[in-house]
């Protein structure tokens, strides 16, 4: 892990080490003395392991829709695995047409967040993050071509637990967050903070938009009209009428 480690030094963001770690996608986890493994291995490991990055008040599990109006996709609640096959569903229901990835979300499973992202990135989507994106939401956020809030976004490492009250970062967690973040392009910044976080016993999430945005040279806009989208959030949620069975004569 030294060569991930030495990321956190302080070096200029030329630095080739960073370099090789955008650039070399795989092969960089190959050259990791003790990590020599292909992403499904990662993925394996993650499943074993139970990987998540989650908000301490997750709740429901996502659900996903597409409104035509608005050319978007939403995702509301806890992300969770097999979530990757949902959205592609809502996206080809959608028939091509979405601009837009809408994020409402605590958190959730981190090997799926990544699956999403990177999908999100191959197709160009634009990102959203509502009142709450945090944790596996906000891998899924640096993913947009655009990213838009008026919100807090909260970031941390993978983790696993140990009881009750401690939790594990391992190491293939650390690698494979490294590794997507420099897929999508986030500053050595971004990797410096989350490395240093996740040192600590808490693994504290930390917010990457608002005053800080800055210090990790996250470039996002205001969503100025969001009105419509919270709108269409709130109606999908609303209880949906039972239908009376008809009496039959």
């Amino acid at each position: 892990m030294e060569q991930l480690r030495a990321l956190g030094t302080g070096r200029a963001t030329d630095d080739p080490a960073w370099l090789e770690v955008r650039r070399s996608r795989p092969s960089i986890v190959a050259r990791i003395p003790g990590l020599r493994a292909r992403p499904s291995r990662l993925r394996a490991l993650a499943v074993a392991l139970g990987f998540c990055a989650m908000h301490p008040h997750a709740g429901n599990a996502a659900q996903f829709f597409y409104s035509p109006e608005l050319e978007t996709i939403f995702v509301d609640g806890t992300i969770a695995d097999g979530d990757f096959v949902r959205l592609k569903r809502a996206s080809d229901e959608a028939a091509g047409k979405v601009k837009r990835i809408y994020l409402s979300s605590p958190g959730g499973n981190f090997m799926t967040a990544l699956d999403i992202g990177y999908w999100i990135r191959e197709h160009g989507y634009d990102t959203v993050a509502s009142v709450m994106c945090d944790s596996a939401c906000a891998y899924i956020w640096l993913a947009g071509n655009h990213l838009y809030t008026n919100s807090l976004v909260h970031l941390h490492m993978p983790f696993y637990r140990t009881s009750q009250v401690t939790i594990a970062i391992p190491d293939e967690g650390l690698v494979a967050a490294t590794w997507y973040l420099a897929q999508m392009g986030c500053s050595k910044a971004l990797v410096d903070a989350l490395l240093v976080i996740s040192t600590t016993e808490m693994n504290q999430a930390f917010p990457i938009t608002g005053p800080n945005t800055y210090l990790y040279h996250i470039r996002y806009d205001a969503m100025d009209a969001e009105k419509p989208y919270r709108d269409a959030l709130t109606k999908f949620k609303e209880p949906k009428p039972t239908p009376v069975p008809l009496e039959s004569d």
